[in-house]
């Protein structure tokens, strides 16, 4: 297929599409034009579609096939503080089935920060009888709670009903609806929990309606195996990544600067979701690592494929380092600018701060170190041993004079 959108400076906005198929032996075609224009008061959408011949699209294998024609028509109106109305009409057509056309009329106010009211009207232009009309306030409570109540008549008779409920956070956490409804052959109520965790998304509810009463329960939830360990989660739909810290635990991970979790005690943490084939910002907090690890990177963008997964490392690597109060014969503290070198490690020589102090890494169990001086040559020396997270203080050690 091939589809192209035009901006015609204030005129508006023009799209156009084709697309070509073939299922074994049957093909098609199908191709659409629409048009849309607003300003700051008006807005108008024009849209039609045709298919010909035996036009499939993916969707179709799981599905009905797309419709032979469709024709829509929308304009709408704001009113400032009074609200906004608009109409509709739709002519739609599948293979094999009749074609329906309907109209449809709409009015939208808010009242205040908390609520709104909307009115419509939905008339079939192929059955006059063949008409409803819907009215209904809708309710913003505090701690995300909203709701609300409607009525609808159609030829069928009146429906009232009432929602109230919190959904759960996309994040995760506790999410509930409540529904009571009366009408013709439609009296009843419903009442659901949606609970998402970290591993998976449990629902479970009671319905009654016309008489009949049903319960029921879902679980959904995922299961990748990545970097030699499973990890379950909620459903995946999309792209997913694993952190690896390369074995600290509990390091806060994020996706685009939003926190998304901790890595577990193997130091991994499976991020979901990502999406697919566009670049998704990972990150980790260096202020939260023990202080005697070396990191290569603080954060990455991946761009997974599709309902698929990658590794992302950080490049995080204990070293084994100290601060070393370095003292003279004398008891006084190294010059400041000594030169330091780590007997054996083939590491740069390390400079002497304030106070004899001298920061040093690659430390074995036992260690040698060389001390240059204004004054002269020195040698200490010390057995390391790691205390905690914290780098360790070791000294005030004595530099003794290399004898001759």
């Amino acid at each position: 297929g091939i589809g192209a959108v035009v901006e015609i400076g204030r005129a508006g906005v023009v799209n156009a599409s084709w697309a070509g198929s073939r299922d074994d032996d049957a093909s098609g075609s199908q191709a659409e034009l629409g048009y849309n224009w607003r300003n700051e008061r008006f807005n108008v959408s024009l849209d039609a579609l045709r298919s010909f011949g035996s036009f499939r699209d993916v969707a179709s294998r799981y599905g009905p096939p797309p419709p032979q024609r469709s024709d829509r028509a929308l304009a709408g109106l704001s009113l400032g503080r009074a609200g906004s109305l608009g109409v509709s009409y739709v002519d739609l057509q599948y293979p094999a089935q009749a074609r329906s056309r309907f109209a449809s009329a709409y009015y939208f106010k808010s009242l205040g920060e908390r609520a709104s009211v909307n009115f419509s009207v939905n008339q079939n232009l192929d059955d006059h009888a063949d008409r409803s009309l819907f009215l209904g306030v809708s309710l913003s409570l505090d701690h995300n709670v909203s709701g609300s109540v409607s009525v609808q008549h159609d030829r069928n008779g009146n429906l009232f009903a009432a929602d109230v409920g919190k959904p759960a956070n996309p994040d995760g956490g506790l999410g509930w609806r409540v529904r009571a409804q009366q009408g013709d052959g439609e009296s009843g109520g419903q009442a659901d929990l949606d609970y998402r965790g970290q591993h998976g998304e449990i629902t479970a509810g009671i319905q009654s309606q016309g008489g009949d009463s049903l319960g029921y329960a879902d679980f959904s939830g995922a299961l990748v195996f990545m970097d030699k360990q499973f990890f379950a989660a909620r459903r995946i739909d999309d792209a997913f990544a694993v952190v690896s810290t390369d074995g600290v635990a509990g390091v806060p991970v994020q996706l685009e600067n939003r926190p998304i979790g901790t890595t577990n005690s193997g130091g991994d943490l499976l991020v979901t979701p990502l999406n697919a084939y566009q670049r998704n910002k990972l990150s980790i907090d260096p202020m939260q690592l023990p202080a005697d690890v070396d990191i290569d990177r603080v954060q990455a963008e991946v761009v997974p494929s599709d309902r698929a997964g990658t590794l992302v490392r950080f490049g995080i690597q204990p070293v084994r380092a100290a601060s070393v109060i370095l003292h003279d014969a004398q008891g006084n503290a190294v010059k400041v600018g000594s030169s330091v070198t780590l007997r054996g490690s083939g590491s740069p020589a390390m400079v002497v701060g304030y106070d004899g102090i001298v920061y040093l890494e690659g430390l074995s169990a036992h260690n040698v170190l060389e001390v240059q001086t204004a004054h002269g040559n020195c040698t200490a020396n010390f057995d390391y041993r790691r205390q905690g997270k914290d780098v360790p203080v070791i000294g005030p050690l004595t530099c003794r004079e290399d004898k001759p």
